[in-house]
């Protein structure tokens, strides 16, 4: 099962992730299947507010009111279209 953990020092935000990543849910391009250690996935963005997962999506939720999603996509799970895994910018 993936864990994940979001922190935000007032001056940075970031996202660490560790876990499957074989749908991309890391949201990172990284071409592994597994990331075994934390991983910065997401950083220097809006506030983080809370962070959800599954076995193969993972889903930020900003102070900005923005959701980001990431991982398996086949039947719509992420919320918007595309059966691709997108990558956090």
């Amino acid at each position: 099962m993936p864990g994940c953990v979001g922190f935000n020092t007032g001056k940075r935000t970031a996202v660490l992730y560790c876990g499957d990543n074989n749908d991309g849910q890391a949201g990172i391009a990284s071409g592994d299947p597994f990331l075994p250690h934390f991983t910065e996935v997401c950083g220097d963005g809006d506030e983080l507010v809370a962070c959800a997962l599954s076995k193969s999506q993972l889903f930020l939720v900003l102070k900005s009111r923005s959701v980001i999603s990431a991982g398996q996509n086949d039947n719509g799970e992420l919320g918007r279209e595309g059966k691709l895994t997108l990558a956090f910018p």
